[in-house]
């Protein structure tokens, strides 16, 4: 992924037993999905893991997207395999700072 087609990023901190590392995380800018001829998407990369993640989030339009890659990114950093005692941290904590994506009330 280009700088150019990155959206937003955030750095992460692994702690494990060798020591510490970065995990960067990457969202696109949401595109046309070209290839499906319909909907949009968003690329979700994460490297610095035991195994990077390159894929994407499908939605109706480019905000579906954003926000199911923002969720996609959420669920990939808290169920990624680590060996045991290692941590990874947003500020010095555990909570990495993205949100769960809640469905809200229903319209009136």
């Amino acid at each position: 992924m280009t700088r150019r087609a990155a959206l937003v990023e955030r750095t992460f901190e692994y702690h494990t037993a060798e020591g510490l590392r970065q995990v960067r995380l990457t969202l696109s800018v949401p595109k046309p999905d070209r290839a499906r001829r319909a909907g949009w998407r968003c690329r979700v990369r994460v490297t610095g893991l035991d195994r990077g993640v390159d894929t994407y989030a499908y939605g109706e339009d480019g905000m579906q997207a954003l926000v199911l890659a923002l969720e996609m990114a959420r669920v990939i950093l808290r169920t990624a395999p680590r060996p045991d005692g290692a941590r990874l941290t947003w500020l010095d904590d555990e909570d990495l700072g993205i949100p769960t994506m809640l469905p809200g009330p229903p319209a009136a």
